[in-house]
């Protein structure tokens, strides 16, 4: 790895808050690459039947902080976060984490979580599902790169 450069080594998470509860995450695209100054959209598929679904940043050696959180396709909280970060929760047991313009600073590691019966924090023991980002600029040529790759904690 030449100096200066970040390899971006985006990652899917699953993580399960209870033995008995039926755990899955899709994710797309599985490979993507982007430069400085596009679009991207981070897909996140849940659980059927799990009304809420949460989005997070966490940039590196941070706490991970909330960018929204949806509950029955309702926003519910929005964090303090630029206006060209935008998200949704579909009806079809989807989100999608829009950012329009990507910047180095968006290197970060972003984490959608859904909830069985109510909003989800990183800390509720309703939260069953938890599917990690990595998002890792590299800063030669401005080019953004995304691997996403399923595992388990």
């Amino acid at each position: 790895l030449l100096p200066g450069l970040l390899l971006l080594k985006p990652c899917f998470y699953l993580v399960s808050a209870s033995p008995v509860v039926e755990a899955g995450v899709t994710e797309t695209p599985r490979y993507l690459i982007k430069t400085t100054g596009q679009a991207v959209t981070l897909r996140c598929s849940t659980i059927s039947k799990h009304s809420g679904v949460s989005w997070y940043q966490q940039a590196l050696s941070q706490d991970p902080h909330l960018l929204f959180e949806f509950y029955e396709n309702v926003q519910r909280a929005k964090g303090e976060i630029p206006n060209r970060f935008s998200a949704q929760q579909l009806r079809d047991y989807r989100s999608e984490l829009n950012v329009r313009v990507l910047e180095l600073m968006d290197s970060a590691l972003y984490l959608c979580a859904s909830s069985v019966a109510q909003p989800c924090r990183i800390t509720s023991v309703l939260c069953t599902n938890l599917l990690i980002l990595s998002l890792i600029v590299r800063e030669h040529a401005g080019s953004i790169w995304f691997h996403f790759f399923r595992g388990s904690i």
